[in-house]
């Protein structure tokens, strides 16, 4: 898993680098197509895994933490929603910018729980 979050914090950063520096447009957007299917599929690999990991801890609460899992994922995705329309629509490195923030999110999170792992007792 650390090597799909890496990956797609890669893709995510090239990404933004390739839409901000206007080099492809809309005469060329396969690049951005490409780039874009490539952090998508390192985002595959990576949501499945992680709700493993959330879910690992709490056996005995299987049914409630799916459901808060569940709950928090509408509830990001609507609030990212509204805040990538506030985004410029007429430049590309707006949903860039607004997948790298979430990909950097995700790798904060991600620190956090390592963090945490190493705390508790084995």
């Amino acid at each position: 898993m650390q090597a799909a979050i890496a990956a797609c914090l890669v893709s995510g950063l090239i990404l933004l680098t390739v839409s901000a520096s206007h080099v492809v447009g809309q005469n060329d957007p396969w690049p951005l197509c490409a780039l874009i299917i490539t952090t998508t599929f390192t985002l595959g690999f990576i949501g499945p895994n992680a709700n493993v990991l959330a879910l690992s801890h709490h056996g005995h609460q299987a049914g409630a933490a799916s459901a808060l899992l569940g709950t928090m994922a509408f509830a990001i995705g609507g609030s990212s929603g509204i805040l990538m329309a506030m985004l410029p629509p007429t430049r590309l490195s707006s949903t860039a910018f607004g997948m790298l923030a979430g990909i950097i999110g995700m790798v904060v999170c991600n620190f956090w729980r390592r963090a945490a792992e190493k705390r508790q007792p084995s």
